[in-house]
């Protein structure tokens, strides 16, 4: 590979239920870990996602063009959802540590995360929350 991250690291945590998915990019591929093994991630593997040299490289665009400027909520609740997140390629391209993140992209930015991990054990993306669902 010759346009994979430097460094690939997209954590969530949810407050209420403790529900973490951490989605780390290293020498394997992407790794998704889900939940309790992120505590024990030495016993665990995630499910290993290769994304294409062409896909990072989209991503990486995609995610510049967004323009992002994380900045702390206005709002200090506390419940939701705490967020980390380090993405650098050939220079940083994020970098931020939030409490319930509301940035102008933010939620472009992790739907472009969530398309990283769509693959036979998550369809939709290790991040998709069925939201969007019409039912």
């Amino acid at each position: 590979m010759t346009h994979s991250p430097r460094k690939f690291l997209y954590q969530e945590t949810v407050y209420f239920g403790g529900f973490t998915t951490k989605i780390e990019w290293t020498e394997k591929g992407l790794s998704v870990i889900e939940n309790e093994k992120i505590f024990f991630a030495d016993k665990f593997e995630g499910i290993i996602i290769n994304p294409s040299d062409e896909t990072w490289e989209q991503f990486e665009k995609t995610v510049r063009l967004l323009n992002l400027n994380p900045v702390d909520s206005e709002y200090q609740i506390m419940d939701g959802v705490v967020v980390d997140c380090h993405i650098t390629f050939k220079t940083k391209l994020v970098q931020f540590n939030l409490e319930n993140p509301d940035f102008k992209n933010y939620e472009k930015l992790r739907e472009l995360i969530n398309e990283l991990t769509i693959c036979d054990d998550f369809p939709q993306g290790a991040l998709f929350d069925g939201e969007d669902d019409e039912e």
